[in-house]
């Protein structure tokens, strides 16, 4: 008799490889992202004043998201409505279709949201900015790190 072997398979975010489309650069690279580097807890209170998050994926600027409202809202909560909200855009379009947001909490470098666009390669950025109604400093992008 032959037990089952549990297998995992991790994939990390910010790995090399191949995928998709790519949107050009033969399906080869690493995705662009934007690291809020502020210091951030892991709670939030997002109002009618701070609610709206604008981000350009790839150089293109999405309509601006607007974040659920509340409370102490747990940051694992305010990621997954981040991504939620990227991809019911509507454009139909790998940057935004595939983008995702996740909230770290890294020893050494503190709590922090990231923004992955959804493609790859050189031509794959991500960039926060403030407007009308922000978000951006409460989640910490007021200071950030943007690669690609």
């Amino acid at each position: 008799m032959c037990a089952a072997n549990t297998r995992w398979i991790e994939y990390s975010s910010t790995a090399s490889g191949v995928a998709d489309d790519g949107r050009a650069q033969g399906c080869k690279g690493t995705r662009g992202y934007s690291i809020g580097i502020a210091s951030v807890g892991d709670t939030f209170t997002i109002g009618g004043t701070t609610n709206k998050l604008h981000i350009s994926l790839d150089g293109e600027s999405g309509p601006y998201i607007t974040l659920y409202s509340g409370s102490n809202l747990n940051a694992r909560f305010v990621a997954r409505d981040i991504t939620e909200k990227m991809h019911n855009l509507g454009k139909a379009d790998r940057r935004w279709d595939g983008a995702i947001c996740v909230f770290e909490n890294i020893p050494t470098a503190g709590n922090r949201f990231k923004i992955y666009s959804g493609t790859l390669g050189s031509a794959s950025s991500v960039t926060v900015v403030s407007g009308t109604d922000s978000a951006h400093v409460i989640l910490g992008f007021g200071t950030k790190s943007e690669v690609g």
